[in-house]
């Protein structure tokens, strides 16, 4: 047992390490390519989608894995409610990110890129259903890879968009370069 928790410790050290390398990168890069207000503006598009990530959550994670962890045979029915209820919540703080940025004067200028970006919360649901399964299953490096792929994917499409595209530099381009990060 003691290997596997030390494997699992290492594997979740190396890869919370690749993220806040790629995500040191990542923020030069960003604050190079946007400015102070562009770069506010992202990070505020970012806080926002992470406030509507954990509202969709609700702290779900932590039962659905003690509860799976208890009983091995209903892991498939928890794994499958998990989902659902994940992707339900999702749905609906998708819609009422919606309605938000078309209600509140002063989401409008910002409304494309928030709502390229609140597709994310559907792709960022499915990601922390897996890591129920990956974190009953002891399976940490999946989760660790899963989230080194996408800080470093969404890394490698700025460094593209820097370098090759920068007439195409916007906040809606960058926030769409962050979805289909998440989703590859």
């Amino acid at each position: 047992m003691f290997p596997e928790i030390a494997k699992n410790t290492i594997v979740q050290i190396l890869g919370r390490g690749g993220v806040v390398l790629t995500t040191i990168i990542t923020t030069a890069l960003l604050t190079r390519l946007l400015g102070t207000a562009g770069y506010g503006n992202y990070i505020f598009i970012i806080s926002l989608l992470m406030f509507f990530v954990t509202i969709s959550d609700w702290g779900t994670s932590l039962i659905f894995i003690r509860e799976a962890s208890k009983k091995e045979e209903d892991q498939p029915l928890f794994f499958g409610n998990a989902l659902l209820l994940r992707l339900s919540s999702s749905i609906f703080c998708l819609f009422f990110i919606v309605i938000l940025v078309a209600i509140a004067p002063g989401l409008q200028a910002l409304s494309v890129p928030i709502q390229i970006v609140s597709l994310t919360l559907i792709l960022i649901s499915l990601k922390t259903s897996s890591s129920i399964v990956f974190q009953t299953k002891l399976r940490f490096e999946f989760m660790a890879m899963v989230d080194v792929l996408i800080s470093s994917t969404f890394l490698f499409c700025l460094v593209f968009l820097f370098f090759f595209a920068k007439n195409f530099l916007n906040l809606s381009t960058i926030m769409f370069l962050f979805l289909l990060s998440n989703l590859f």
